[in-house]
């Protein structure tokens, strides 16, 4: 049972993964598979929840053993069902406006980060804090700032037409 609910994860997982694909086919694939998963696990998930509540006295509290594992799947399937739309609405935008909404997402995202790293380095800096905590503060603060140069670079690269082409002018 346990290697069956790990593979079905997996597959979901698989769905969610397939459903950001460049491919408007393998989006579709993706999308009707965990619309199926979807339908199918919640309502193995229901009828698990309504059966402990409706067999109460006959040991029927054993189907939250399936009802759990079920809803977690259902979860993962419903997500990849909701990203694989998402997915499609942005790739059928024109262009120009999958641009725009790229540009505003990093710009919204480079002051959160800011943030981000001066919260982890006050809190490296408290005296309290231990060194563990310091150790794995100093190790985000550092992913976050290459993160950081990262998101700069792709910004300019936003704005700047002809460096985002490989054209340079002499």
């Amino acid at each position: 049972m346990k290697t069956l609910v790990l593979l079905i994860a997996f597959v979901a997982l698989g769905t969610i993964a397939l459903g950001s694909s460049r491919s408007r086919g393998i989006r579709l694939a993706s999308r009707l598979v965990s619309f199926v998963g979807f339908m199918f696990f919640g309502l193995i998930t229901v009828a698990c929840v309504y059966g402990m509540f409706a067999l109460e006295g006959k040991g029927a509290g054993v189907l939250l053993f399936i009802a759990i594992p079920g809803g977690i799947i259902t979860a993962l399937f419903f997500f990849a069902f909701t990203s694989s739309r998402g997915t499609e609405a942005f790739a059928a935008q024109p262009l120009r406006e999958q641009l725009d909404q790229t540009r505003s997402g990093v710009e919204a995202e480079i002051p959160r980060l800011e943030r981000r790293i001066a919260a982890a380095e006050e809190k490296r800096a408290r005296f309290w804090t231990t060194s563990a905590t310091r150790e794995r503060l100093r190790m985000e603060i550092a992913r976050d700032q290459r993160m950081l140069a990262e998101l700069r670079k792709l910004q300019a690269a936003l704005h700047d037409p002809q460096r985002r082409s490989g054209v340079s002018s002499s």
